[in-house]
């Protein structure tokens, strides 16, 4: 039977009561812990506040996408113009995403695979239009974005950042491999995946969108005990996607070890 924990508005979280919509704080009662997917707060139930309110929320983890999509009934990146282009806009080649990536309608869906090659799940993005841009579904919890055709693990640099067009572009633009976090949420699942995707002297830059600072110390809070060269880079505004090739590799060279810029400067 699938565990079941209850889902808050987390009081931890700046900006706490301004946010109703997003109940990332979950709590196991029965286990007595509790965790913030959007902050990190992690505790047990006792130090919760006193006025702390019961949830009206139930999340299960084997629950339902909120939108299903068939894999074999959509069209393939390769014979989709409009997805070809929606992504040469974004500055990014598709001809290497084109086994990998699909589209339905409006949306490109980047599968997830698991050791034999199935699909377990999916992230839908929308390329035009109003409203919800994503539907993270099962992946926004238990793992993290790698491109197509990254060399893993990572040798000399990883960089982690926020969305897959930022990982995409890290990886097309400047060669350095790169993983997307699918949002700001931090848990274990995640950061076990980041150090599948690393080695012991593996650098590890934390390149989040601007305003996220506080998320990325978070994450370097977790991974600095585990790998020896984590740092944080901040970006003043936009995210990678948005600040192009130039920019991007400017932000990172400072941060990299001779070995990297060498072998990375060819590539940028």
């Amino acid at each position: 039977m699938a565990t079941v924990n209850k889902r808050y508005n987390c009081p931890f979280c700046p900006g706490f009561g301004k946010r109703n919509d997003d109940l990332a704080l979950s709590v196991n009662w029965e286990k007595g812990v509790y965790h913030c997917f959007r902050c990190g707060t992690s505790g047990q139930v006792n130090s919760l506040p006193s006025n702390f309110s019961q949830p009206l929320l139930i999340l299960r983890e084997d629950r339902e996408p909120r939108e299903q999509f068939n894999i074999e009934a959509m069209t393939s990146l390769t014979d989709s113009p409009k997805g070809k282009e929606y992504l040469r806009q974004r500055g990014l080649n598709p001809e290497p995403l084109e086994r990998f990536v699909f589209v339905s309608g409006r949306k490109l869906i980047f599968p997830f695979y698991d050791s034999e090659g199935d699909i377990v799940y999916y992230v839908a993005r929308k390329m035009w239009g109003g409203g919800r841009r994503y539907d993270n579904m099962r992946a926004v919890i238990r793992d993290i974005y790698i491109p197509p055709g990254s060399a893993l693990p990572a040798k000399l640099a990883l960089v982690v950042t926020e969305g897959i067009f930022d990982a995409l572009s890290v990886w097309q633009w400047l060669g350095i491999v790169s993983v997307a976090l699918l949002g700001m949420n931090i848990n274990a699942f995640k950061v076990r995946r980041i150090l599948e995707c690393t080695q012991s002297e593996t650098q590890v830059l934390i390149l989040l969108d601007a305003g996220e600072y506080q998320t990325a110390l978070s994450y370097y809070n977790e991974l600095s005990p585990l790998r020896k060269r984590v740092r944080v880079v901040k970006l003043e505004k936009g995210d990678p996607n948005e600040i192009g090739r130039e920019k991007l590799w400017k932000k990172l060279m400072p941060y990299l070890s001779s070995d990297a810029k060498k072998t990375f400067s060819s590539t940028s």
